[in-house]
């Protein structure tokens, strides 16, 4: 993406004063059933998968798996697309006295599980690019956080000292992380404390040093009865922080102050605009439970998100046919959906054409992008000063008519129009759509707000960015 580019994208309408006709859903991720990764000799059901992408344009696979031994163990598999993955033999360049599989890149554990796994595009040449977080039993209902690194994602060790969070506050897993430009800062997504099914947050600036957990998320009155927070993974994306949020149903019938056993677990969708406070979108699933026999059918847990411009969004999910906390070997396994760019929500419209407007925008350079999806359908755009009157020459008469499926649909005016020739001023767009579904906006424009207007017009006051708003 561009540097200078700000993106709308539609969790809700903030950003728009118009919405017409123009119903709200969430992306449907597909099931991408070639890339299934499955192993009859352990459970994969709680594997946590982290993918990232290399700079010579492979993939790496990190995962933890349950073997027949009861163990945990850490293991690592290569692709060159992201899809087919291959077991490297990596015995020769990673020394462990109890080796069991060849891909193992750590010792086994009996009382150890580890999170999600982070990748640091911002870490120096000579810094660890890779993290990881590992949970360590260390007694009854005593935990011991262990925080791990490596430069290659391969070969680790553990950060001598370091725990990213002490007892009594040491959560069990999962644990992630996420760089926030809005905090300059490192941030976790992690339990409040051990079983505490709620998602806080904690940050760190130089992977030494970390916060108290704060409470960021909890179920509310529209959840299911007596649902739990699992996890919740995010990643920055388009000017917001998208969150995974895994819902535990547990049983109804379970005793006790620690659900566990049966139940099952999906995932909705969560965002935020400063990556501290979240919020829900749609309370549907993004990713549902599969039907009977399918792996998803009792848990999902989507835990890795890569994006690609050409190819849109990969969301890479450990998954079991069985209910929460049954570690059948063979009954669980790690999954891929696939989603188009800006896919996770959408506005379409409905019967007839369906109409929005942005609010004001303050229009820096460059042309509007716009991802839209009407192969059967039609599309145009207009421009209007603040108070939504159309400018001559940018009204939907003179649109160039828009039909297909674009992701960068750049809108042209007749005479050669473009809002190039726009810059520096305060402008609205709306946009008409038939058939059609409408995902993104994109272009160099800071959105004007409250008195921003006033202010610009009046005094020449141009808005500053505000990241987090």
């Amino acid at each position: 993406m561009d540097d200078h580019e700000n993106t709308l994208l539609f969790f809700e309408d903030y950003y728009l004063n118009r919405r017409e006709n123009l119903s709200r859903h969430l992306g449907q991720p597909q099931l991408a059933p070639e890339a299934t990764i499955e192993n009859p000799s352990m459970s994969l059901s709680f594997a946590y998968p982290s993918v990232f992408r290399l700079e010579d344009g492979s993939s790496i696979c990190l995962h933890q798996a349950y073997g027949k031994d009861e163990r945990w163990y850490a293991l690592l598999r290569e692709s060159n697309d992201g899809i087919y993955w291959d077991i490297p033999n990596l015995t020769s360049r990673i020394k462990l006295k109890d080796r069991v599989y060849p891909n193992q890149i750590l010792p086994s554990e009996k009382d150890g599980e580890w999170g999600i796994w982070f990748k640091d595009e911002r870490a120096s040449d000579h810094a660890p690019r890779f993290r990881g977080f590992f949970v360590w039993h260390i007694g009854p209902n005593q935990l011991e956080t262990r925080l791990l690194a490596s430069s290659d994602g391969r070969v680790w060790r553990a950060a001598e000292g370091i725990e990213w969070q002490a007892q009594p506050l040491a959560p069990d897993p999962p644990a992630s992380a996420f760089w926030n430009p809005v905090r300059d800062c490192y941030v976790l997504t992690v339990r409040p404390m051990n079983s505490d099914r709620r998602i806080a947050v904690v940050e760190t600036k130089d992977w030494k040093h970390f916060s108290d957990p704060e409470l960021a998320l909890e179920p509310d009155a529209l959840d299911s009865p007596c649902a739990q927070l699992y996890g919740m993974p995010v990643i920055p994306y388009g000017g917001v922080f998208v969150g995974l949020l895994w819902l535990f149903h547990p049983s109804p019938d379970e005793r006790g102050d620690h659900k566990y056993l049966n139940g099952k677990v999906d995932c909705q969708l969560t965002f935020s605009r400063n990556g501290w406070h979240f919020q829900r979108t749609l309370r549907e699933s993004f990713i549902a439970n599969s039907s009977p026999g399918e792996y998803g059918a009792g848990c999902i847990y989507p835990s890795s998100i890569v994006v690609d411009r050409d190819d849109g969004i990969r969301i890479y999910s450990s998954a079991s046919k069985v209910e929460h906390g049954i570690l059948t070997h063979g009954a669980g396994a790690i999954l891929l959906h696939t989603l188009r760019l800006d896919g996770f929500v959408y506005l379409q419209s409905q019967g007839g054409a369906g109409r929005l407007g942005t609010r004001p925008l303050y229009w820096q350079s460059g042309e509007a992008r716009i991802n839209i999806q009407a192969p059967d359908g039609q599309a145009r755009v207009q421009v209007t000063d603040k108070d939504g009157q159309a400018l001559p020459g940018y009204t939907f008469d003179d649109c160039n008519l828009f039909s297909g499926d674009d992701r960068f649909w750049i809108p042209r005016w007749k005479d050669g129009k473009n809002l190039s020739a726009l810059a520096g001023k305060a402008i609205r767009l709306e946009i008409e759509m038939l058939n059609g579904r409408i995902y993104a906006i994109r272009g160099d424009f800071i959105p004007m707000v409250a008195l921003q207007v006033k202010r610009f017009e009046q005094d020449g006051q141009a808005p500053a960015f505000r990241p987090g708003f």
